[in-house]
Parts: structure tokens; sequence; C-alpha cells
């Protein structure tokens, strides 16, 4: 598919009618957290997000919970391409925040009761219709990524596109430096989020610090394996864990998660709380956070 030569009469009449659409407060695919859709307006077609934070901080939950909410929530077709867990293991973290069994029981350390499965048949209901789609492959070419998603799009009318991450996302040049390779794979994503009116969301990693220099993280920490995210990218959020450098925070099941948008092309930058539910492997906004504590 190829980008279309306009005339100027048509382009301002299209653009008019986005110029009239953007006067509601919001019109794009929404995440699920208002305190994100605010800055936002949601996720928006044709653009690409890059979602990066260090090790263990709690990139996949967050993105899952993205994919989860989209569907499930809004009923807006998403794809999640899964390149480091499998779909059994993904699927089986999102029947664990959906239903509240705790991981031990979902992974066999203990026993499944009766009133276990009851209460999981009981409210995946909503969860297992969603127009959800994971794809788990391995060693995934930018190639292949291309033709999967217009399948997926042409299937599914699929909307919305996440890929967890981009680093283990493989191009044919087997001789390019890892940086060459990551900066060719955001160049490909943001090819088919404008070649096909999608959304697409990359999960990205900044490498961990020693303890001593431990720092809430920048947008130039992104330069060491993604330069080009900073430039092609319309849309950067890094991740923080303040119990990171602050052990004795971490108590409990649920960590503050610190969201930073460092980057917005269509819009304002600025930071905000969420919670990561560390049992349940799920992040959750402000208003469920107070149900849970009231």
């Amino acid at each position: 598919m190829e980008c279309e030569t306009v005339h100027i009469g048509d382009a301002i009449n299209r653009t008019l009618e986005i110029v009239e659409r953007d006067q509601y407060p919001f019109y794009g695919i929404p995440s699920g957290f208002m305190a994100l859709d605010r800055v936002t307006h949601g996720w928006q077609p044709r653009e690409l997000t890059m979602i990066a934070a260090r090790p263990a901080v709690g990139k996949t939950a967050f993105a899952l919970s993205l994919a989860r909410n989209a569907a499930v929530d809004f009923g807006v077709p998403t794809a999640y391409f899964s390149l480091e867990m499998s779909t059994v293991n993904l699927t089986r973290r999102l029947i664990e925040s959906e239903s509240g069994i705790p991981f031990e029981k979902t992974r066999g350390i203990e026993k499944m009761e009766s009133v276990d499965w009851f209460q999981i048949e009981s409210t995946l209901s909503k969860l297992s219709k969603a127009p959800l789609y994971i794809d788990d492959s391995c060693a995934l070419t930018t190639d292949e990524f291309l033709k999967k998603v217009k399948d997926l799009i042409t299937q599914y009318g699929v909307r919305l596109i996440i890929v967890d991450y981009i680093h283990l996302m493989s191009h044919m040049d087997r001789a390019r430096t890892m940086r060459e390779k990551d900066d060719e794979v955001i160049l490909c994503l943001k090819e088919a989020a404008m070649v096909y009116g999608v959304s697409i969301i990359a999960i990205s990693f900044i490498r961990r610090p020693t303890r001593k220099n431990y720092t809430k993280p920048i947008l130039t920490d992104l330069d060491v394996y993604c330069p080009s995210a900073v430039d092609y990218a319309d849309k950067i959020i890094l991740l923080h864990r303040p119990s990171f450098l602050s052990p004795e925070e971490n108590s409990g099941n649920m960590d503050l998660l610190q969201v930073d948008i460092a980057k917005n092309s269509i819009g304002d930058i600025g930071s905000f709380d969420l919670f990561l539910d560390k049992e349940k492997g799920r992040v959750i906004g402000r208003e469920a956070y107070d149900e849970i504590n009231l």
C-alpha cells in the first residue's frame, strides 16, 4: 500500500474535518488511564509511541494493561506482538489480572480449588470475547511484521498494535550492529503506522545503571539503544519506579509507577502516577487504587 498524492483542495477539506474533530477533548483510542488520555487525547492513527524503562520496572505489565483496556473496555481491535514471552505465559498473566487468582495457583505452585475455577469462569467472559490478538513469533523480521500487520488489519480490522519489545525484532541484514538494527526497526514501525493508518506502541528498554548512579530516566537515555526514537517517535513515555531509588518504599503488592510523557508531537508533556499491582501483574490508575484502599 502506497501513500497517495492529494490535491490541495482535497487536503484542505480533509484537514478541516480533522480540525472539527479535534474540537472535542478526546478522539483517539483510550488507554484506560484518564490522566494519560487527558494529555495524549488517546492513541492516534498513523502515530508511533515509544514506551521505555529500565529492566523490571513494569514495561510489559503496562503494555499488557493498555492492550487489555483498549480491547476489553473499549472494543478496539488490538494486536499484541510478544517477542519475549509466549502466548500461554502472556495469557496466564491476563487471567491472573482479570480474575484475581494468585499466580501461585495459575502456575501450579498451589492447587486450584473449585471456587477458583468458578471465579475464573465468571470473570473471563469479557476478556475471552474481546478483539485482542496475540502473536508470539520469535525473531520476527521487519518484513514478516509488515505482512502480519496487513493481514491483521484485513482480517480483524486491527487499529492498535503493541510490540513488546523492539530489540527482539530482527532484520534480514545480520551484519548490522545492534544500534543500526534498532534504528531500522523503529523506521519500519513508523512506516507501518503511516501506511496502514494504525497506532503502534513499541516497548524499549533503557540500560540499568549501577545502584550508585541510579536516577530517574530522561529522554537522552534512549540514545544508547534507539537514537532515532527521539526523531521518529510521535510520543515517548518513560516509566520509573521510585522504589528502585528507595527500597524501603517497596512494600506490599502495590508499587508507585511514575509515567513521564517526555515527547508529544500533538500536545503537552508531563508526569503523573499510576500503580503497579505486582501480584496481578497489571497497572491501574489512581481511581482504581483508591477503591482498593477504601
